[in-house]
């Protein structure tokens, strides 16, 4: 399965979380199995993000996060 993410809500999202995380786009990357050009392409909102279920899961567990969250449909902070 496939999901499509808002471009800019979800680029915004994960510079703030990669950022927070201190991890270049290049290491995300390579620990997310896609190339660099993605992920700068999802941050700046150029490439729509088509992740694969396995890619979300892998984003969440780095970042610590919930899909709801790098979807931007409920804040990091919110419980």
């Amino acid at each position: 399965m496939i999901i499509i993410a808002n471009r800019r809500t979800f680029g915004g999202l994960l510079q703030q979380l990669r950022k927070k995380y201190y991890v270049s786009q290049k290491a995300l990357a390579a620990l997310i199995g896609v190339s660099v050009y993605s992920v700068r392409g999802w941050e700046s909102g150029t490439l729509e993000p088509q992740l694969h279920e396995q890619t979300m899961r892998r984003l969440c567990q780095i970042f610590n996060t919930t899909p709801e969250q790098l979807f931007g449909t409920k804040h990091p902070t919110e419980g």
